[in-house]
């Protein structure tokens, strides 16, 4: 979904009204900032949601659990390494703190 498409969304949500009741613009009539704008929040809305994701009790341990394995037992090349790592690099992501 891109700006224009999430623009005319709203459009017919509010009949092609805008925030004060007029008309909307037609897309091309826009100013190049404002179609920016809602390109801008068209690719926010087609992120993926990782703050969604909660983790808890075991599920953490096993995560922190490969991020040793990784760090200590393992070197890129062999299996599963580089698996690890982007386990590691996901939980970090989503804000989950690992203290050694």
């Amino acid at each position: 979904m891109n700006g224009e498409d999430l623009y005319n969304e709203y459009g017919g949500v509010t009949d092609f009204k805008n925030y004060q009741g007029l008309p909307m613009p037609l897309w091309s009539n826009l100013t190049p900032k404002i179609q920016e704008a809602w390109n801008t929040v068209a690719q926010y809305a087609d992120t993926p949601r990782m703050d969604r994701v909660k983790l808890e009790g075991r599920e953490l341990s096993q995560i922190w659990h490969a991020i040793d394995y990784a760090d200590h037992h393992t070197e890129a090349g062999i299996p599963g390494h580089g698996q690890l790592l982007l386990i590691a690099k996901l939980a970090k992501a989503l804000g989950y703190e690992y203290d050694r």
